[in-house]
């Protein structure tokens, strides 16, 4: 019997890195392997049922590994037809919302801080303008380069001769849901 394959869960994955896999079908027999094109790695192959089998794909870090992937099920020494795995690359920004909550407020930097809390709600898109859903997207941005989510100090003389230190922002990046 030939085998066949049906569906891809999750049918996506973020480039560079690794994505459990369920495909399900018909004819999956021990031994069988998964093809998933050149960019993809596929370990961890478990034939579950006749009908079931999981799977590790690695994503190559890479450009080229963008876009429509042909997956495919050997065994037997049968070919399935090939169903599309997705391989997203972020490539913009859509801010949702900008909130900027003043000093001691609710929500906002402690009664001690000095300035605002900006919070920032946004989502990653990929090349087809899909929102990318992965933990692997964890916030990078850089507060005037003092590093994602810190709050910026700046030392002032007093006229005593002692320093004080005022904070001037506190940046929290969070992703939209």
């Amino acid at each position: 019997m030939n085998p066949t394959v049906s569906g891809i869960s999750p049918a996506q994955g973020l480039v560079g890195t690794a994505v459990n896999v369920t495909i399900t079908g018909t004819g999956f027999g021990p031994g069988a392997t998964i093809q998933a094109g050149t960019s993809i790695t596929v370990s961890n192959v478990s034939v579950s049922s006749s009908t079931t089998i999981t799977a590790t794909f690695t994503i190559q870090n890479s450009a080229d590994a963008g876009g429509n992937w042909n997956v495919t099920v050997t065994s037997g020494g049968q070919t399935s037809t090939s169903k599309t795995f997705f391989v997203q690359i972020p490539t913009s920004l859509n801010v949702i919302s900008v909130n900027l909550i003043a000093n001691g407020a609710n929500g906002g930097c402690k009664s001690t801080d000095y300035g605002i809390h900006v919070d920032v709600k946004y989502q990653v898109q990929d090349q087809n303008t899909h929102a990318i859903q992965s933990a692997a997207m964890i916030p990078q941005e850089s507060v005037n380069g003092s590093g994602w989510g810190d709050i910026l100090t700046t030392s002032i003389p007093t006229a005593t001769g002692h320093t004080t230190t005022h904070r001037s922002a506190h940046v929290q990046l969070s992703p939209s849901t």
